[in-house]
């Protein structure tokens, strides 16, 4: 998920509430946006991204609703409600059934580091930092529907 938000103490946060706002007042902010988002992971070698939603973006309400339900489930991990097999709730500052030294997390993060087998590239390693946008094709959402294949452009568990 992307979420655009604004700092409240902004001049322009009491005028942006949601995306018509966004696109009255600060017009091409969303052309931009998704052009990067589409873009910035080429230079590591990787594909131009698809977005869900056929890059419509979504409203504020639709926003909050996300970000609630994925608070609560944090919480019910947290909580030790809900395991998960990729989130380690474990924490230094929580002062829950999980809270750990930071000793002990330092000795998680030099272990993760060791999982990691050396497969994560350097910044040294990287193809090239620097992407030249008039290569970039423009979306082009008939052939994202023919490469999604019937899929559905997304799904949301609840």
């Amino acid at each position: 998920w992307k979420v655009i938000v604004i700092d409240v103490s902004d001049a322009l946060a009491p005028l942006l509430n949601d995306v018509e706002d966004l696109k009255t007042m600060m017009p091409g902010l969303l052309h931009a946006t998704f052009s990067w988002f589409r873009t910035y992971k080429i230079p590591d070698g990787k594909p131009v991204n698809v977005f869900a939603f056929r890059e419509n973006v979504q409203s504020a309400e639709y926003a909050m609703d996300i970000l609630k339900e994925c608070h609560t489930s944090w919480k019910m991990i947290l909580d030790g409600k809900l395991k998960h097999k990729k989130v380690n709730p474990a924490n230094t500052s929580l002062k829950n059934s999980f809270t750990i030294t930071s000793e002990q997390a330092e000795e998680m993060l030099a272990q993760s580091g060791n999982d990691m087998n050396g497969s994560a590239p350097t910044l040294g390693e990287r193809q090239n930092s620097l992407l030249d946008l008039r290569t970039v094709p423009l979306p082009d959402f008939q052939a994202d529907s023919k490469a999604l294949a019937g899929k559905p452009m997304m799904t949301v568990k609840r």
